[in-house]
């Protein structure tokens, strides 16, 4: 006994005791199922990657696995799958992009998760509170054509009807006055010129084509008054651009003394079929007086050796090497040159800026990209120029 927490007295006429409840755990597996819960939603959910997000508790003697059934964005379910949680599950495995439906509700999406032990002392345990469906949605496409892209310059006069509208991708020369390989060739697009009151106002796709990795010329039929006059700004645009993934680095500006007249860029990456991977860059010269923003994007051409590099895993990556020169070529100019904004020609820069496109044919098959490298060169390494 102790009447002031620090000197004690003891009792030689009492004893102490206390009784244990220990839990008995059934030996071998169960399982608890859970489902996503779409009552609070008005719009379905497609996803082509998700994270199963738990906290949980597993000792020596137990474990914890889980599997799900989800539906797909073309209808029906799939069987059990397995999934690691805290891991990126891409939806790959053949059965493509999935769908959290209201329609459906509950058993849009249902997980497995199967508890054991060896141990009839200890048992897993999952934290239902920390237990979450993280779904990401890829937004990709194979470079179409898109409404935004049109650019009316003269709505001409005199027109009595919608105005036949032509897009011409061949003959194109790039900004450097070399022919753009046949490799990669934009087609299919078509459209329609809308006309009001005898004035073009707007141009309309009526088919968006697909793989349009420069900007076409578009041309107008000629009316009673003045023909109308529009170009599309794709992505070799000093704006604009019909890819819905690219990546533009800032701009980097050289040191004083040290213009370049080349570029390299490198990097590492995983390009499943029917996907790929572009490089544009745009320059500025200390003898440009043109804004750095106002002056075109132009394409890059990959190095022969990976030209037909096609990733055979999702782990399988291979490191990529653009240059300026003819684009599907695969032969590297080894100088740059460049028409600026103002109408003037450069041979050398001061100022540049990369972007990187990307494009495919599957959402759930996407190209990815680390360790992107740029290199200036400097111009006394440049060939031929």
């Amino acid at each position: 006994m102790s009447q002031n927490g620090s000197t004690w007295t003891a009792d030689q006429t009492s004893d102490i005791m206390f009784s244990i409840q220990k839990r008995v755990f059934n030996t071998g597996s169960g399982s608890a199922f859970f489902e996503v819960d779409m009552s609070g939603y008005s719009a379905n959910t497609i996803f082509d990657v998700m994270q199963l997000m738990t906290t949980e508790a597993t000792i020596e003697n137990t474990n914890i696995s889980y599997d799900f059934i989800s539906e797909l964005d073309s209808g029906g379910q799939h069987q059990l799958l397995p999934i690691i949680p805290n891991e990126d599950y891409e939806c790959d495995d053949g059965f493509g992009r999935r769908v959290l439906s209201t329609t459906t509700g509950n058993t849009t999406f249902q997980l497995r998760a199967t508890l054991s032990s060896s141990n009839p002392d200890v048992s897993p345990m999952i934290d239902l509170n920390r237990l979450n469906l993280l779904t990401i949605e890829n937004k990709i496409n194979n470079m179409p054509l898109q409404n935004t892209g049109f650019i009316i310059t003269n709505g001409g006069s005199g027109y009595t009807g919608n105005a036949t509208v032509t897009i011409d991708y061949s003959g194109y020369v790039t900004p450097e006055g070399m022919g753009l390989s046949s490799n990669g060739q934009g087609s299919g697009a078509a459209a329609v010129g809308i006309v009001t009151g005898g004035v073009l106002t707007k141009i309309e796709l009526t088919s968006p084509g697909l793989g349009y990795i420069i900007s076409p010329t578009v041309t107008l039929n000629s009316s009673g008054g003045t023909t109308a006059t529009a170009v599309y700004n794709g992505e070799d645009k000093a704006s604009g651009g019909n890819s819905n993934v690219r990546y533009i680095t800032k701009k980097i500006q050289l040191a004083p003394g040290f213009d370049a007249g080349d570029l390299r860029v490198y990097m590492d990456a995983y390009r499943p079929a029917g996907a790929g991977i572009l490089v544009y860059y745009k320059l500025l010269s200390d003898s440009d007086s043109s804004n750095f923003d106002d002056n075109n994007w132009i394409l890059m051409t990959e190095g022969s050796s990976t030209t037909n590099f096609i990733s055979q895993s999702k782990y399988d990556y291979a490191e990529l090497t653009f240059a300026p020169g003819a684009y599907g070529s695969g032969v590297f100019s080894n100088r740059v040159f460049y028409t600026g904004a103002n109408g003037g020609q450069y041979k050398d820069f001061a100022l540049f800026a990369i972007k990187v496109v990307m494009f495919g044919t599957s959402t759930v098959e996407v190209p990815k990209i680390s360790q992107l490298r740029v290199i200036a060169l400097p111009a006394s390494s440049v060939q031929g120029a």
